[in-house]
């Protein structure tokens, strides 16, 4: 691959569900040394976005609520294009397994369809949304991470490459009738 013209790069072009793209980039590991360059339609144009990009100076918010002490699972919810922290409310009550706690995540600048403005903010929020992860899954002793993705596609697809050594995480679809079904299951560790 190299010896072709942007060789470097896995050119991914496709409208999938955000969890089937999470799910794509955690097979191409950053640590492994791939790198993708993936359409992200912005504001009625496309851009091409890096997962290589030099990381920008954004961050996100984060609302924590712990709700039981018993509780082994977490639920994290990225709300970057859309305020989902209804979803997440109702989502926690309907989760089988004993949640510890929310952790609620959105960006510095709030949600909306101009939260991640190019691949370097796309780039800065996949870093510190695994940050985010692992710093939870360790606060509060989890066994098992509940992922909800409201975010642009190359956000997920650049997460997922970044997602190794987190244990189990259970992703969540959005369904028709407004809630959530469990989706893709990534073994990390």
């Amino acid at each position: 691959m190299a010896k072709h013209r942007d060789g470097e790069y896995i050119e991914f072009r496709g409208k999938l569900p955000l969890t089937a793209i999470l799910a794509v980039g955690s097979r191409f590991l950053e640590v492994g040394g791939y790198s993708f360059r993936a359409e992200q339609p912005t504001r009625g144009e496309i851009n091409l976005w890096r997962s290589d990009a030099k990381p920008s100076q954004r961050d996100f918010v984060i609302r924590e609520r712990e709700i039981s002490l018993e509780g082994k699972d977490i639920l994290v919810v990225f709300s970057i294009t859309g305020d989902a922290s209804d979803d997440a409310d109702v989502l926690s009550t309907n989760i089988p397994e004993s949640l510890r706690a929310v952790i609620y995540a959105e960006p510095d600048n709030a949600p909306g369809d101009g939260a991640i403005e190019s691949d370097s903010d796309a780039t800065a929020l996949a870093i510190r949304g695994k940050e985010i992860i692992r710093s939870s899954r360790l606060k509060y002793r989890s066994l098992r991470t509940h992922l909800v993705l409201y975010a642009p596609a190359t956000f997920c697809l650049f997460l997922g490459q970044r997602l190794n050594a987190l244990g189990e995480i259970v992703t969540y679809e959005r369904t028709a009738d407004g809630g959530y079904q469990p989706s893709v299951i990534l073994r990390t560790s």
